[in-house]
């Protein structure tokens, strides 16, 4: 049989497997089943609870593993955006600090500053090595 691709798909192949054993012969009731055979559903009974037990498990870890992603988005994003107004209040700053014209004089300019820190802002990150 194939792997059910979706949930419509399992459903369906999960209702053809319980067809398919209650069409079976020797399917037990109550005056026919032995106490081997009891034994075995028991145990099969506790092999599933088991199973249930470990799926719902995987579910919770799952479910804390996707909350402390989101809350890591969430301050990553917080960051990103202190970091976008940093920047803009290192832009403004810089930028009052000169606007009229220095043919020559003997100190750094602001505006040459402004330019400098815009440029190395527009360049793109080199990876660490």
């Amino acid at each position: 049989m194939t792997e059910p691709r979706g949930p419509i798909d399992w459903a369906r192949q999960q209702q053809t497997e319980r067809e398919q054993r209650a069409e079976q012969p020797g399917r037990h009731t109550v005056d026919t089943i032995t106490s081997d055979a009891l034994d075995q559903l028991y145990a099969r009974i506790d092999t599933l609870e088991h199973v249930a037990a470990s799926n719902k498990q995987a579910y919770v870890d799952a479910v804390k593993d996707f909350q402390a992603v989101e809350e890591a988005a969430l301050v990553l994003g917080a960051a990103y955006e202190w970091h976008l107004h940093a920047l803009d209040r290192i832009r403004l700053a810089v930028g009052s600090l000169c606007h009229e014209p220095h043919p020559s004089h003997d100190h750094v300019c602001p505006d040459d500053v402004l330019r400098l820190v815009e440029a190395a802002l527009a360049q793109p990150k080199e990876p660490r090595p």
